[in-house]
């Protein structure tokens, strides 16, 4: 009698008993393939992303002579008499990298160009409309130090020349004598301090 009741409660057992659980990994699963939502799981709520690139940010504005962080000054001239027309910045920028005979490239730091370039910060200049190939005198780039990559590209055009400008990122303007006079002088002290005793020839063939 007491085995009949043993194999009847074994029984009993094995018929009541569930099947193991497994995780289902099927399409048929959507309850755990969706997971909530990530706000509910982080805690954070999401921008609109969308509407943020369509919001309109207020640009910074600058003057084109001060960059708002220390950049690297690089300055490509014509100090001398050149062998060659440069057409361009890019061919007079190639002559400079080139070492050709009248032209110097200086890379400046802002100690050694603040003091002078800094007098031009209430400069106001004139758009200019025409689309007149600009005769370069002096090639300004603002290098940013950290990725060398160019901010800002100032053209002086040479002021012997009638309809020269002043080129900013492509933008032209109206000669203005400060800005010449500026970036000229800049040129002029740059180029005596590394070659003192180029000084005189210098100065002299600068102000022809």
């Amino acid at each position: 009698m007491r085995n009949i009741l043993i194999c009847i409660c074994l029984t009993l057992q094995l018929a009541l008993a569930s099947k193991p659980d497994q995780p289902d990994f099927s399409i048929n699963n959507r309850e755990l393939q969706e997971p909530p939502a990530l706000p509910q799981v982080y805690d954070i709520v999401l921008p609109d992303v969308i509407s943020y690139f369509l919001m309109p940010h207020k640009k910074q504005e600058i003057n084109a002579f001060l960059p708002y962080s220390p950049m690297v000054m690089e300055i490509c001239a014509i100090t001398g008499r050149p062998q060659y027309y440069y057409a361009s910045r890019e061919e007079l920028l190639s002559g400079c990298y080139r070492g050709d005979i009248g032209l110097s490239l200086f890379e400046l730091q802002p100690y050694q160009y603040w003091h002078t370039i800094s007098k031009l910060k209430e400069i106001h200049l004139t758009p200019k409309l025409d689309t007149i190939d600009n005769i370069i005198r002096i090639l300004v780039n603002y290098r940013n130090p950290n990725n060398q990559q160019n901010i800002i590209t100032i053209e002086i055009g040479d002021n012997n020349y009638p309809n020269t400008s002043i080129v900013i990122n492509g933008q032209r303007f109206y000669n203005h004598d400060e800005v010449i006079s500026r970036f000229y002088g800049l040129v002029t002290k740059i180029k005596s301090d590394a070659y003192p005793r180029e000084t005189y020839s210098a100065i002299s063939v600068w102000q022809r």
